[in-house]
Order: structure tokens, then C-alpha cells, then sequence
């Protein structure tokens, strides 16, 4: 075992000392690696680097230094945070109450009026939606657990119309 050691060092050691001396082991085992090397430039990107640079120069002899540039990471989320959907709807109420109790009303107080109540309506409208888009999404959320709680051989699961829901959305009609 020490012998096989020792030849396994020797060949090491003779692979490390022997260095390439022709061509051919200069390509295969280049003193600097490629991706060191700055890739030459065409003619034409020589000229625009020359021109830009130049710029700068003829720019920072007269004074004028490039404005800074600042970047800004914003993390949105929207799931996050609980807010109320007739949040909106309700400050519209309470402006068209506000502008009812103020009494006698021109046409213009009258024309915000109207905006208003529309503004309301619509702000409510969007609220429902969101409010059934929100329910929607946590009924499939239940749904999906279900059917991954479910053992896969069960009856429930495996019928046509369920494989069909589940593919086309639509259900077949129930004959009973």
C-alpha cells in the first residue's frame, strides 16, 4: 500500500514539474486564460468609444458634469395587506352626506352631487367584485386542499364530470 501511495505522489509531482515547451502545449495550456483577455474591438465600436470618451473630455473642460443617476428597489405586495374594499365607497358617502346637510343647493353643489353618488356606486361596484374575487379565490384554495387530501383512488375524484370540470371549467348537468 505504501508503494502504490508513492508512485500515485511521483506521478503527481512529474505531471506538476512538466511544463508545455512547443506550440502545441502553449494552446493547450495557455500561460492566460481567455476570459481574461479584453475581446478586440471592431473599427467602428473603436471610433465610438474614441467619440464618447472625447465628449466626455470636451464636456468636463466646460464644466458640465453628468447628472447622477439614482436607482430605487420598490417591493410591492398586495395580497399582504387587509384593507377594506368599501373603504373608498364609504369616504364618498360620507362627502355626499357632508354636501346634503350644507342645506339649499345650486346646480353646481348639485352636479357634485350627482358625480358623487356615480363616483360611489362605481367605487361599491368594485368592491363587490373584489370582495368576490377574494371569496372566489379562497373557495378554489379549499377546493384544491380538498383534492389533495383526498386518497387518489377514491370515486369522487376519478368520475367524468369531475376530470371535465376540473379540465373545461364547466360541469355536466346532473340528471337526477
Amino acid at each position: 500500500m505504501a508503494a502504490t501511495q508513492q508512485t500515485v505522489s511521483a506521478r503527481a509531482a512529474a505531471a506538476a514539474t512538466v511544463a508545455p515547451t512547443n506550440e502545441l502545449g502553449a494552446l493547450v495550456f495557455p500561460g492566460m486564460l481567455i476570459a481574461d483577455e479584453e475581446p478586440p474591438l471592431s473599427p467602428t465600436k473603436a471610433k465610438i468609444k474614441a467619440a464618447k470618451e472625447a465628449a466626455a473630455a470636451k464636456a468636463a473642460a466646460g464644466g458640465y458634469k453628468a447628472p447622477e443617476t439614482k436607482t430605487v428597489a420598490a417591493e410591492l405586495k398586495f395580497d399582504d395587506v387587509q384593507k377594506d374594499a368599501f373603504a373608498e365607497a364609504d369616504e364618498l358617502r360620507a362627502k355626499i352626506d357632508a354636501l346634503k346637510a350644507s342645506g339649499v343647493q345650486s346646480k353646481s353643489k348639485s352636479a357634485q352631487l350627482a358625480s358623487l353618488r356615480q363616483m360611489e356606486s362605481n367605487a361599491r361596484e368594485r368592491a363587490r367584485r373584489e370582495t368576490a374575487r377574494v371569496e372566489d379565490k379562497q373557495a378554489r384554495a379549499v377546493v384544491r386542499e380538498a383534492e389533495k387530501s383526498a386518497a387518489p383512488g377514491s370515486s369522487s375524484t376519478s368520475s367524468y364530470s369531475d376530470s371535465l370540470k376540473k379540465v373545461t371549467g364547466q360541469s355536466l348537468p346532473s340528471l337526477f
